[in-house]
């Protein structure tokens, strides 16, 4: 799975907003808040997709990256799909 770059001006704001939010995987842990919004608004579907493509290909390994923005969305990716 591949999460693209900053693109758009909501893009963009969010990047900016970088206020510390607590992250709910982790006691004492906190996330950029402006990450943390954006990977919400996309968790649902990749979540969706993500079990609909495990249960269709069990053994195959999944892979994130992403460029920029979707770099930094692809680390809480990865930790949301690790629980």
């Amino acid at each position: 799975m591949a999460i693209r770059g900053s693109s758009n001006i909501p893009n963009w704001i969010e990047n900016i907003d970088a206020d510390r939010v607590s992250y709910p995987y982790c006691n004492g842990c906190g996330v950029h808040g402006g990450f943390n919004k954006a990977y919400a608004s996309i968790q649902t579907g990749i979540r969706t997709n993500v079990q609909s493509l495990t249960s269709k290909y069990p053994s195959a390994d999944l892979w994130v990256t992403g460029h920029s923005l979707g770099g930094a969305l692809t680390t809480i990716c990865a930790l949301d799909l690790d629980q």
